[in-house]
């Protein structure tokens, strides 16, 4: 999702970010009250079919290299948040943004 960082020539994708993070906020304060638990997940890069090409490019094997973790995520690397986030785990967790990115939100620090 990409929330924590901007950049420059895409202001309408990092709008719509902050937006999805103030949205499933928002939710969450509204529907505490009736015991229902709200969260997103952040992903980084993950090769799909649709961005395939792209992240086998030059520019996306840049990109490949300031991941912590040394690779882009896979849609199974998701699996493990998705299924805490749907099960009684999560019960008190509410109003997160849960980041899965090998580390690339970390790798400005």
């Amino acid at each position: 999702m990409g929330v924590k960082t901007s950049a420059k020539r895409v202001l309408a994708y990092s709008v719509s970010k902050a937006g999805l993070v103030s949205l499933t906020q928002s939710f969450a304060l509204e529907l505490a009250e009736k015991g229902i638990c709200v969260n997103a997940i952040a992903p980084g890069y993950i090769e799909t079919e649709l961005n395939n090409e792209f992240l086998q490019s030059a520019a996306g094997q840049r990109i490949s290299t300031r991941i912590p973790l040394g690779r882009f995520g896979e849609t199974t690397d998701l699996d493990g948040v998705l299924l805490m986030l749907a099960g009684p785990a999560a019960k008190y967790i509410t109003g997160s943004i849960i980041t899965v990115d090998g580390g690339l939100s970390l790798s400005t620090l």
